[in-house]
């Protein structure tokens, strides 16, 4: 992959962050070592070997890593969310994981916010503070007009 500016890069970070906020959902937090028990968390986990970019060769790990996240961050948060296409070895290494795992494409990325922003409001009507996790393994690049993207299994994301 090419290297990305890093304006480009902080503007596609501001574009997610951005798109989270616009539902609600964006409330950054740290884990703490002590449990806080009001506290309630959730993550997001994209994973996608494949790029939309038909002259970029496909990864062999994102989706290994995106398992991987979240076995972590099942570890400790009050629901996780995986959206990646378990390569065939990767469902004989994690095969409890495969079946709770949805492809990355847009649809599901929207219907995963959608879900989660209802369970976030829900939470915190119910008095509780409120932590989202977000992770994307796999490519991304910079488009013809310079706007940052990252490669979901049907589409980009600006």
């Amino acid at each position: 992959m090419r290297d990305i500016p890093t304006t480009n890069f902080a503007k596609l970070l501001g574009v997610i962050a951005a798109a989270i906020a616009g539902v609600g959902l964006f409330a950054p937090g740290i884990v703490h070592a002590e449990e806080d028990s009001t506290t309630r968390r959730y993550a997001l986990i994209v994973a996608n070997n494949d790029s939309v970019d038909t002259d970029v060769e496909p990864l062999e790990y994102a989706d290994d890593d995106g398992a991987r996240y979240f076995e972590l961050f099942a570890s400790f948060a009050d629901e996780t969310r995986l959206l990646t296409t378990l390569d065939s070895e990767s469902q004989r290494i994690f095969p409890e994981i495969a079946r709770q795992t949805v492809p990355p494409t847009r649809p599901e990325l929207d219907r995963a916010v959608r879900e989660l922003a209802s369970d976030i409001t829900q939470a915190r009507q119910n008095g509780h503070d409120t932590e989202l996790y977000l992770v994307f393994t796999g490519h991304g690049d910079v488009d013809e007009t310079g706007e940052g993207y990252l490669s979901l299994g049907n589409s980009k994301l600006y």
